[in-house]
């Protein structure tokens, strides 16, 4: 099931081609990959390897840079937050033992659970 984005996002799509009168045509839609993923790749550190071996393949010409993630400060965001509240989440979880980052996917868990269930 599409989430409130994607939803979103397909029906701005949707009212536009109805407003031209014209058939929506989705070209992904029955897009598939020629090989499986390799999420050995992904999980060991090698998320965009994919997105990187396509720049390569059809830009030879161009060293594929190397991605600088932008740092979020999230140790500061959530240095006073006092945790999740969910039942899937253990209670009287030690914060300060966990890094900002671990404590934003936390939240963010805590969030996506909370838009998804009903």
């Amino acid at each position: 099931m599409a989430g409130p984005m994607t939803r979103e996002s397909f029906n701005s799509y949707f009212n536009a081609f109805s407003v031209a009168q014209k058939p929506y045509y989705d070209p992904y839609a029955h897009l598939k990959m020629a090989e499986p993923l390799d999420l050995s790749r992904v999980r060991n550190g090698e998320p965009k390897y994919l997105i990187r071996e396509l720049m390569a393949k059809r830009y030879p010409e161009i060293p594929v840079p190397n991605k600088n993630p932008m740092p979020r400060p999230v140790d500061k965001y959530f240095e006073n937050w006092i945790g999740p509240k969910r039942k899937e989440f253990k209670d009287g979880l030690d914060m300060s033992k966990f890094t900002g980052n671990q404590k934003w996917q936390m939240w963010c868990l805590e969030r996506w659970l909370n838009m998804n269930e009903g």
